[in-house]
């Protein structure tokens, strides 16, 4: 939604989601507070993943 003309500032996001959007954003909310303490390792092991990926 980057170059969504629509889009003024980033709270206007929601307004265009659709219902399946909402529930996944949802439910990767949900398992962020439920492992808060692991976010800085999920996300380096993620990118770590992707970036290595990308130089294959």
């Amino acid at each position: 939604m980057g170059e969504d003309e629509r889009l003024a500032e980033l709270w206007d996001i929601p307004k265009f989601l659709t219902v399946e959007e909402e529930q996944h954003l949802d439910a990767l909310d949900q398992q962020f507070w439920n492992n808060e303490d692991q976010i800085a390792e999920k996300a380096y092991a993620y990118y770590h993943e992707k970036l290595n990926m990308m130089s294959l």
